[in-house]
């Protein structure tokens, strides 16, 4: 297999600052074209997937090929949730598919990090809001919030949390998750 010079990138979370370093040092630069990887699905399930994460990853490697017109597409899905073994624990599932159009032939990688920054927590107030916002390292870690356990997610790359919470406190009587 001849390595192509340029690939598409299906993404619109910034996955190119971790796809583009690795693929640089093989001569290929990426290029990620303005489409909405969303409508394929969201870890955070705003948008369901109808499929797998390599069905969705390969919908969005197929989306950033058709509107570059380049012969190779790439896109990673992710998800965050309990180890399917171990229930208690939290796991991390990655999936980066490398997707050809011509020939239809597919490398899928499938990370699984078993010690993710992943956590859950009820707060009632800034206090507890900012221990958080410390306990999982955040601004470098992006927070998912929603008003409370049963409503969909507010925003789901929450970096800066001013508005954000402000929304939640008019939806939930101050108390967000």
């Amino acid at each position: 297999m001849t390595l192509p010079s340029r690939a598409a990138l299906g993404t619109m979370h910034g996955k190119e600052v971790a796809v583009a370093p690795p693929l640089a040092a093989l001569g290929i630069t990426l290029i990620r074209p303005e489409i909405d990887t969303d409508r394929f699905g969201t870890f955070t399930a705003e948008t369901l997937r109808s499929g797998t994460m390599a069905d969705a990853a390969r919908a969005k490697a197929k989306a950033a090929i058709a509107v570059t017109g380049l012969s190779v597409g790439i896109a990673s899905e992710g998800a965050y949730g309990p180890h399917p073994s171990i229930p208690f624990l939290p796991l991390g599932r990655e999936v980066l598919l490398w997707h050809e159009a011509e020939t239809g032939r597919e490398i899928i990688e499938l990370a699984l990090d078993d010690r993710p920054t992943y956590d859950h927590a009820e707060v009632a107030n800034l206090a507890e809001a900012e221990a958080l916002l410390a306990h999982v390292a955040f601004p470098a870690t992006a927070l998912i919030v929603a008003p409370s356990a049963d409503a969909r997610p507010i925003t789901a790359s929450a970096r800066t949390l001013g508005e954000e919470l402000d929304e939640i406190r008019g939806e939930a009587d101050g108390r967000v998750i």
